[in-house]
């Protein structure tokens, strides 16, 4: 509370007199804010007082702190418009009221430090007045949020891609400092208008590069998967980790939902709960499992593909810069069974085809320098050709 008290102090001095549209920031927090004050109204008359704090503790370090301040930070020395941080003082200051039954004194010392830096009127944060007629309803825009009921809804679909960038790039030890490149892949037309609408907040709260669409019937790159309902947000690793790492995530989500698919089975098999529950909870968790279950198949899908490059590596250890040789071209590659000094030849020119050294970059860590393996493999390859040749 003291860090935001400090980053509100500092924008009184960017603020200027330009008066803007309600950013979609503002427009999320007074819905949430008017939310959580009905709901701590209702504790604190049934005396849940232990529920009213934790919720309160959630407004003001998840939703207040982590994201809307977040989002209405002006850039780097650009200036903020003044109604907004008059959302974001008054916003503050109903957080400290709200708060304050349970941490009396830190909030009357803030209360006190914003008002006396402002210039705001008022002896103590216990005489202020507090209701929800927030700047909002004043300045007359109750209407929009009302006829807007998808403002949640939107947020929590941006929250939720973000953390999901967020967890790729600590899953895979990826610096928030790099940017990486954002793949939406299925989804529906919702999920387009809201990427469209919601991508200069994407970029830079995810610190990402470029986004785009995968088109249909294109092959994903290897990437790092998080699901969002039906969207994917795939961030390709290339030159960030390897597949191993990725396959062990994945068998770590597809562990996670099943456990959540073995519950609701187990829920909906028992036919108390099927007869007795309301239907709408019934339907919920019936499309719950089968969005689990659509979340399994892709998750599946992703580790088989992996696990599929991962034999092939093994069995090919230059298979990352060309494929292996086919099963026919296997039997015969060095040319060993040939015969005569022709089958010499023959096999030494299929090694020196077979050796040739990987584009650049493409060399693995650890490996063998080329020129002693390639030198090995001659040798081998020699004798065994030459004694075939001479039972010829």
């Amino acid at each position: 509370m003291w860090n935001a008290l400090k980053l509100i102090h500092m924008w009184k001095e960017r603020s200027t007199d330009l008066l803007i549209e309600p950013p979609f920031a503002v427009l999320w927090f007074e819905e949430r804010l008017k939310q959580v004050s009905e709901e701590v109204e209702m504790m604190m008359t049934q005396f849940r007082l232990s529920e009213a704090l934790k919720t309160i503790y959630s407004l003001i370090w998840d939703d207040f702190c982590s994201w809307y301040l977040e989002w209405v930070k002006p850039g780097y020395e650009q200036p903020l418009a003044d109604n907004v941080y008059d959302f974001t003082v008054d916003y503050f200051t109903e957080l400290m009221q709200m708060l304050h039954p349970f941490m009396p004194f830190i909030t009357e010392e803030i209360w006190q430090t914003l008002h006396a830096r402002l210039g705001l009127s008022g002896e103590t944060i216990m005489l202020a007045s507090y209701d929800c007629d927030h700047l909002l309803l004043q300045s007359g825009l109750q209407n929009d949020i009302d006829s807007n009921n998808t403002i949640e809804q939107e947020m929590t679909w941006l929250q939720s891609v973000i953390i999901a960038v967020r967890n790729i790039r600590g899953e895979m030890n990826i610096s928030p400092a790099k940017a990486v490149s954002l793949i939406f892949a299925q989804g529906n037309q919702i999920d387009r208008d809201r990427a469209k609408k919601m991508e200069k907040w994407i970029v830079s709260l995810a610190k990402i590069s470029d986004i785009r669409w995968l088109n249909l019937g294109e092959t994903a790159p290897f990437s790092a998967t998080q699901l969002v309902g039906p969207l994917e947000v795939l961030v390709p690793l290339a030159g960030f980790i390897d597949k191993e790492a990725e396959s062990k995530r994945l068998n770590k989500e597809i562990e996670k939902i099943e456990k959540e698919i073995m519950r609701i089975e187990m829920k909906l098999s028992q036919s108390a709960f099927v007869d007795k529950a309301p239907k709408e909870v019934v339907e919920l968790e019936r499309s719950r499992l089968n969005d689990y279950g659509m979340a399994m198949n892709k998750l599946k899908a992703k580790r088989s593909e992996i696990e599929s490059y991962l034999v092939r590596l093994r069995m090919c250890p230059r298979a990352s810069w060309r494929p292996c040789p086919s099963e026919d071209q296997s039997a015969h590659a060095h040319g060993v069974h040939a015969s005569g000094v022709g089958g010499v030849v023959l096999a030494l020119r299929r090694h020196r085809a077979q050796c040739r050294p990987p584009p650049p970059g493409s060399r693995r860590r650890g490996a063998r320098p080329y020129r002693h393996a390639c030198q090995a493999r001659r040798a081998t390859l020699s004798g065994d050709a030459m004694a075939s040749a001479a039972t010829a």
